[in-house]
This record gives C-alpha cells, sequence and structure tokens, in this order.
C-alpha cells in the first residue's frame, strides 16, 4: 500500500507543482512529503522480526527424543517475543498517532487561519501547512495501523494457542476478528467471536 501511494503521489505531486502558481504550489509540496513518507515506510516490512529469529533457531536445532522440551522451550520464546510485541506496537503506536494527529492539525490550521500567523505570509503559510498534513496523514495512518492491527507474533501464538489442544487455561481471552477482502465486484467482510 505504501508503494502503491507513494507512487501515486509523488509523480502527481511533481506534475501539479509544475501546473500551479506560487500558493497552490506550496499545497501540492504536502503530496510529495506524504507520498515520500509512504515510499520510505515501505522498506521497513522487511525488518526481520522475531519470529524469524524464533523460527531460525527451530529449524538450525537437531531432531532429538527430546522434543518435549524443544517445543516448551520455543512456545515459551514464542509467546514473550508476542507479549513484547504488543507492548511495543501500543507504545510505538501511541506516539505515532499522537505525532502524526499534532502535524495534521497544525498543518490544518496553517492551511485555513488567515494571513499572518506568526508573521507569515500566505505562501509561507500553505506551505508550512502542506508540509505538516502531509507528513501528517500518513504518521497517523501507519499510528492508528500499529494500533489496531495484530503482529505476526501476535497472531501467530494467539493462533497457535486456540489450536493447542491442552491450552485450557491459555485460552480464557477471546476477542472478535473482523476481516475484509476483495473480490471481483466489491469486496467480503466478516465477523467472528469464539465463545
Amino acid at each position: 500500500m505504501g508503494l502503491g501511494v507513494g507512487a501515486l503521489m509523488i509523480p502527481s505531486g511533481l506534475v501539479l507543482m509544475g501546473r500551479t502558481d506560487g500558493i497552490s504550489r506550496a499545497l501540492v509540496i504536502g503530496m510529495v512529503v506524504g507520498g515520500t513518507a509512504q515510499l520510505a515506510s515501505a522498506p521497513l516490512q522487511f525488518i526481520p522480526t522475531r519470529m524469524d529469529e524464533i523460527r531460525d533457531d527451530f529449524m538450525s536445532r537437531p531432531a532429538s527424543l527430546e522434543s518435549k522440551a524443544t517445543v516448551r522451550e520455543i512456545e515459551n520464546e514464542w509467546r514473550l517475543a508476542a507479549e513484547a510485541s504488543r507492548h511495543k506496537r501500543a507504545y510505538v503506536g501511541t506516539t505515532l498517532l499522537i505525532v502524526g494527529t499534532l502535524n495534521f492539525s497544525a498543518g490544518l490550521s496553517l492551511l485555513l487561519a488567515p494571513e499572518g500567523i506568526l508573521g507569515m505570509s500566505r505562501k509561507t503559510q500553505y506551505t508550512w501547512g502542506g508540509i505538516m498534513m502531509g507528513v501528517g496523514t500518513p504518521v497517523t495512518t501507519i499510528g492508528v495501523h500499529f494500533l489496531l492491527e495484530w503482529s505476526l507474533e501476535e497472531t501467530s501464538w494467539e493462533a497457535y494457542r486456540t489450536m493447542k489442544s491442552d491450552a485450557g487455561s491459555l485460552a480464557n481471552l477471546r476477542w472478535p476478528s473482523v476481516g475484509v477482502a476483495p473480490i471481483p465486484g466489491g469486496a467480503l467482510a466478516s465477523a467472528a467471536i469464539s465463545f
């Protein structure tokens, strides 16, 4: 999504920059900055996760008769990784949401306010407003994504806990799940809760 949005916003912004006057051009800068932020965030998806390390550790172990001890050790690492990921996700998501909302609000305020805020000219005010909105929009979106979407560690651990036959006491928390998938001619939405 980041690559697609960035690939659309940056060229569109550059084309519009050549077609607009000085004040309107300042608004287009927000498109270019926002598109650049989307492109810059895309490579972050390729950073190895803790689950990659756990998998590599598991695959490097020789098969042995003591497999129950190995399974318990991997389960413990997996659980700890899910817990750490949940805490980190909440912290990072909240921070990004606050920073993004502040940037977006300040940018929108500069764009809508009468000329002369902090002694700025209309062009400077529009430039800074466009830049701040361009930064605030993707940062807010990423913050919401962090807060609402579980990490790989969390989703895989929850699925494992749920499917494990002896999960008993581990499976006492049930969360609703919501999904949307594109299909030809529209989209398919689903909601489920286990009880």
